[in-house]
């Protein structure tokens, strides 16, 4: 019976069909023109405004709004640097196997021997800028509360400071210097209240 039923279902077509007719309402059906649809979109946006969030976009790329507060005392700390695996990192070499397990401690490691300088820094007090610049020494990496724009005198390795940079090296008071080599990172954070007292100093000194 079934196979009766299925042999029924492929030779209506064969057989032809009964026009039922059309019941109801008819509507035409036109697809608008993809190029006309995007002038109009176009024609609609606000240029003025689509320009003033370029700029600002600019500018929020040179500068940063994250604020910190300063070091009150001079001090050191040393430890070892590492992160804690917010998921399995797979083996790039083995891409079926798991590198490291979520939660799991990665201790970073530069090449033997090498040294790199990072400087966090506020710099929007310049004189007080020169002063942080003078004890910190060349920094491989300086990064700022400032527009860097300002501070090309310093070199070409300046960023703005983001969340990322102060959450991956901790960072909690400024200015401070990391001198990272091996897997340790030695951290150097410059009392605030000497450093403004040497700059009035220097200034009335001349």
């Amino acid at each position: 019976m079934k196979h009766w039923f299925f042999l029924l279902l492929l030779s209506l077509p064969l057989f032809g069909y009964t026009d039922l007719g059309i019941h109801g309402h008819t509507y035409e059906i036109k697809e608008q023109n993809i190029k006309e649809l995007i002038e109009r979109r176009l024609l609609k946006l606000d240029r003025n405004k689509l320009k003033q969030d370029y700029l600002n976009a600019i500018e929020k790329a040179f500068t940063s709004e994250i604020s910190l507060p300063p070091a009150m005392r001079d001090y050191t700390v040393r430890y070892q640097d590492f992160v804690i695996a917010s998921y399995d990192v797979p083996d790039p070499a083995h891409p079926n196997n798991i590198l490291y397990p979520k939660g799991s401690k990665i201790v970073s490691s530069l090449p033997e021997g090498a040294v790199l300088k990072m400087c966090f820094v506020d710099g929007s007090d310049m004189d007080l800028l020169h002063e942080v610049h003078e004890e910190f020494g060349e920094c491989d990496y300086l990064v700022t509360k400032a527009d860097i724009r300002k501070l090309s005198f310093l070199g070409n390795s300046i960023y703005p400071m983001n969340i990322a940079y102060v959450r991956r090296f901790k960072i909690d008071k400024l200015p401070v210097r990391l001198v990272m080599q091996k897997d340790t990172i030695e951290k150097t954070y410059l009392n605030i209240g000497r450093l403004k007292k040497e700059v009035w100093e220097k200034k009335n000194a001349r």
